[in-house]
C-alpha cells in the first residue's frame, strides 16, 4: 500500500493510516477487503495528484495530503 505524497513524514503517515483502514475494513467485510483498500488508496493518490500544482506551500499540501485519505475512505 504505497503513496507517494512527495515527502517521507506524509508517505509514512498514509501508510499508517491505509493499515488500520484496512484492519478496520477487514473486520467489517474481510472478502472485500483488498479491493476496497486498494480503491481508497488509489482515490486518495487521484485526489492529492490533481490537486498538487495548485498549492502555494508545503503546509498547505501536507493538509491536502491528510484530507485525500480521510476524503477517499
Amino acid at each position: 500500500m504505497r503513496v507517494s505524497f512527495g515527502s517521507m513524514t506524509a508517505n509514512a503517515w498514509g501508510r499508517s493510516f491505509l493499515r488500520h483502514f484496512a484492519t478496520e475494513v477487514n473486520a467489517a467485510v474481510p472478502k472485500e477487503s483488498y479491493d476496497l483498500v486498494e480503491r481508497n488508496r488509489a482515490a486518495a493518490q487521484l485526489l492529492f495528484s490533481s490537486r498538487r500544482q495548485t498549492l502555494p506551500e508545503s503546509q498547505a499540501r501536507t493538509i491536502l495530503e491528510m484530507c485525500s485519505l480521510l476524503l477517499a475512505g
